[in-house]
């Protein structure tokens, strides 16, 4: 039987796009500002590298995770703490929970910070609010925010949020091109750029792309949850599909990064700041319309960054019924 058609027979194709795009969204976040400042200083030929070689230790660290669960039986009520309880008993469990806690809410601390940031001025035109108000204050907004995206985290199924992912996404893709636009009317082009640097600038650069794909691991385990049971007699695990879905969001985020890193650098060369939003002129519709997409889209990564987090603390501190047993089971032999 070829791949392709045990793959019809496993697996429908929509289950698989659901869980690539969800993945794609965690993984972009306000790191993407940055890009165009990291391949600056890094160089032409010296970030696509690094971007691939950060990407495929993101893929491998989710294969590991999705293998890990299939490793446990999967479950329904599979959660990171169950992952640590698993490998390290009771200590296992509460190292994971800071962990998960840490990852999730330092994201979400960076996006709520970015969108304040983006918010503010434009709610402090004279048409709006007015400089000045405290309507328009940092904490204000952070917690306007907050506010608006918390309703979504009584999501107990990541199925529950799919219009989030598609809204997030449609809002992103309207940022990238409202930045390809700005770089069609003011394209200096790549001419003289160097193709690689070694300075303490590129190492400031290594920090932004490392945290390029951060949020796909701890992501892996709502949608490997969310993903119905394979098909019997299949000789494929729903790790491995999981592990697939990874792989594409991971090649979808670069590809994102790619595109806003070059067009961003080429548009504003030795110029380029750490924050390509700052570079762009504020003084047109396209500068409004390109801040409002990308607050929109930050706005819908958030609940997402936040899920597993929340599921977490249902489960250890607040979890109903009896808690599943975790018995691992023999892996189906996997082909390649």
């Amino acid at each position: 039987m070829s791949f392709l058609s045990e793959f019809e027979r496993t697996i429908d194709k929509r289950t698989l796009a659901v869980v690539t795009i969800g993945l794609f969204k965690t993984c972009v976040g306000t790191t993407i500002l940055s890009m165009p400042k990291a391949l600056a200083n890094t160089g032409l030929v010296v970030f696509p590298l690094l971007l691939f070689g950060f990407g495929l230790v993101a893929h491998y660290s989710c294969s590991l995770v999705a293998r890990s669960i299939d490793i446990m039986g999967g479950g329904k009520h599979i959660d990171p703490c169950k992952v640590g309880a698993y490998g390290l008993g009771d200590t296992g469990k509460w190292i994971t929970l800071g962990l998960t806690l840490l990852d999730s809410w330092g994201s979400c601390i960076a996006f709520l910070s970015t969108l304040a940031d983006i918010l503010r001025p434009l709610l402090e035109e004279e048409s709006v609010l007015g400089a000045g108000s405290v309507w328009t204050s940092q904490w204000v907004v952070v917690m306007s925010c907050t506010a608006l995206v918390f309703p979504l985290l009584l999501h107990t199924k990541i199925a529950g949020l799919a219009w989030i992912n598609i809204l997030g996404i449609v809002a992103l893709l309207a940022f990238v091109l409202g930045v390809f636009v700005e770089a069609v009317k003011n394209n200096q082009g790549l001419a003289g750029a160097p193709t690689g640097k070694l300075d303490t600038d590129c190492v400031v650069a290594l920090t932004v792309v490392a945290f390029a794909y951060d949020g796909a691991q701890i992501n892996v385990f709502p949608f490997y949850r969310g993903m119905p049971p394979v098909a019997k007699g299949s000789t494929r695990t729903k790790g491995y599909f999981v592990s697939l879905c990874c792989g594409m969001a991971v090649a979808l985020s670069a590809g994102a990064y790619l595109c806003v890193a070059f067009l961003g650098f080429s548009t504003y060369r030795g110029d380029t700041k750490s924050d390509v939003l700052d570079n762009i002129d504020n003084t047109n519709l396209m500068y409004v319309c390109i801040k409002i997409f990308f607050a929109i889209s930050l706005l819908f990564t958030v609940p997402l960054t936040l899920f597993e987090c929340a599921e977490v603390l249902r489960q250890v501190f607040w979890g109903t019924g009896e808690r599943e047993a975790i018995e691992p089971k023999p892996l189906l032999r996997v082909r390649r």
